[in-house]
């Protein structure tokens, strides 16, 4: 679900997830990376991207 340049998590249900580029939004509650598919990824403290399975999905 997408308002403007909001889009709900896929992980934390908030809708407040922001825009960081085509297709690409970034959760600042849950620390993760996701897409309009809902591929979530988790970013690792030296900043690489790792796929995530988000329960119940």
């Amino acid at each position: 679900m997408m308002a403007g340049d909001f889009m709900l998590c896929p992980v934390c249900m908030r809708g407040d997830a922001g825009k960081i580029g085509e297709n690409r939004f970034f959760c600042c509650h849950c620390c993760v990376e996701f897409n309009n598919a809902a591929e979530v990824r988790i970013i690792t403290e030296n900043g690489d991207l790792v796929k995530a399975t988000v329960p119940g999905r």
